[in-house]
């Protein structure tokens, strides 16, 4: 995933912006990349847990260039912790733009 968009690539992406798991569209520039690694018990019936698994997860940290939606932004802003004009986003949101 890193190589296809390396830091400094303008993507597009999906952003959540209220507890309901709506969402508006962003432009913005990778600035920096982190793997995020969370342990889940796999469940095998009603009442037993099975082993634990680790989970990685990659997220990007996207530079805000532009909000799609502007009446959007105090809410995506609030909702996503952004600082700096930067949040992190899951990479299944992005998409890259074409030069």
């Amino acid at each position: 995933m890193k190589m296809d968009f390396p830091i400094g690539s303008q993507v597009k992406v999906w952003v959540v912006y209220s507890w309901l798991g709506a969402q508006t569209q962003i432009i913005g520039e990778i600035v920096d990349w982190r793997e995020i690694a969370s342990k889940h018990h796999v469940t095998l019936g009603p009442s037993r847990k099975g082993p634990k698994l680790e989970i990685k997860t990659l997220e990007a940290k996207i530079r805000v260039i532009e909000f799609m939606d502007i009446k959007r932004k105090r809410r995506v802003e609030r909702n996503n912790r952004m600082t700096n004009n930067e949040l992190w986003v899951i990479t299944g949101s992005m998409k890259k733009i074409e030069e």
